[in-house]
């Protein structure tokens, strides 16, 4: 019986199915090396040549070109956010995003939108950034509190 309900371990599972496609994927890892814009990787090299991706699609497409990257390079973001800090995929307030720990949520395909539409100032390696520090300022004790509520999203 469908009872309408989305299981988030499959969206967990789906979204980082797709990050991983994304990150094997040879074609789009030619296209980041062909460019100089460094390796596709789960971990803060990995999200810098994200970034540095990003603001060339931006440069490189037309503003209605642009959205087929969001959903892919959002995954993307949301895998390595995830391995490399700790967390996983949580929906909240009917849009999926990354949660670390209790009290840490985040939309990397929201920020990837943002980034295409305003420049590196809105970055996906600032949004890793944001991340890490506030994990790092919570401390591992605070992270772990079950049921929290998540602070303000980042």
């Amino acid at each position: 019986m469908d009872d309408g309900l989305i299981d988030d371990a499959v969206v967990n599972a789906e979204l980082h199915a797709e990050a991983d496609r994304i990150a094997a994927e040879g074609e789009l890892r030619s296209l980041l090396e062909e460019l100089g814009l460094g390796p596709l990787t789960f971990d803060p090299a990995g999200i810098e040549s994200a970034a540095r991706f990003i603001n060339w699609v931006r440069d490189n497409f037309a503003a209605e070109d642009r959205d087929r990257w969001v959903y892919p390079l959002g995954a993307f973001v949301g895998a390595a956010v995830i391995r490399t800090l700790g967390g996983q995929w949580a929906e909240r307030d009917g849009t999926w995003g990354v949660q670390v720990g209790g009290r840490i949520w985040s939309n990397p395909f929201r920020k990837v939108e943002k980034q295409l539409m305003e420049g590196p100032e809105e970055s996906v390696a600032g949004l890793f950034r944001a991340i890490a520090q506030k994990a790092c300022e919570l401390g591992p004790g605070e992270l772990a509190e079950p049921g929290a509520a998540p602070d303000p999203a980042i």
